[in-house]
């Protein structure tokens, strides 16, 4: 297996949802975002969340010491890539009684935490086992990084931070 063969699996998935960077830069516009996942697809909203604060944009990672509070307006934004993970059915439900919008990222059609969310958005990418050369969940977690990334950039070039906002904001003890 090369590094080809696995970025041609990427780019499949990519290119099956053009507009999933620009519905998710949409989301990210809201006053205040709140970002949960678990495991490596976790890890990767975790990295939007960091992007996001780097931008100084009000983005903050549901599973930090003191997260700020969602008020009516905000975002939660949610990964349930099998769409069924109760705590991220659990979460998305007291989101909504808080008055936030909620939106989920996916790689099912169906399941409860997508019932519990205003926006769907849907990642076609391998969740468990497949025809992927990656493990298990590999590329939907590779695929989830990438959107997060090209999302960002939407974001840099709508919201055009001054570059020292972007160079403060990556530096944690500068």
């Amino acid at each position: 297996m090369t590094a080809s063969v696995i970025l041609a699996e990427l780019d499949a998935v990519l290119r099956r949802v053009p507009t999933l960077p620009e519905r998710l830069a949409d989301l990210l516009m809201a006053p205040r975002v709140l970002l949960h996942g678990q495991g490596r697809a976790g890890l990767a909203l975790q990295a939007l969340a960091m992007r996001l604060g780097q931008m100084g944009r009000d983005a903050h990672w549901l599973h930090d010491i003191a997260p700020p509070p969602l008020r009516p307006g905000d975002l939660f934004l949610a990964n349930a890539s099998t769409g069924d993970l109760p705590t991220s059915v659990a979460l998305l439900h007291r989101a909504r009684q808080l008055g936030a919008r909620t939106a989920v990222l996916t790689g099912v059609q169906q399941g409860p935490a997508l019932d519990e969310a205003d926006t769907v958005l849907h990642l076609p990418a391998q969740i468990r086992t497949g025809c992927s050369k990656l493990p298990l969940g590999g590329q939907y977690e590779a695929a989830l990084w990438i959107i997060g990334d090209l999302a960002i950039s939407i974001l840099l070039q709508r919201l055009s931070p001054q570059p020292e906002t972007l160079a403060n904001g990556h530096v944690n003890l500068g």
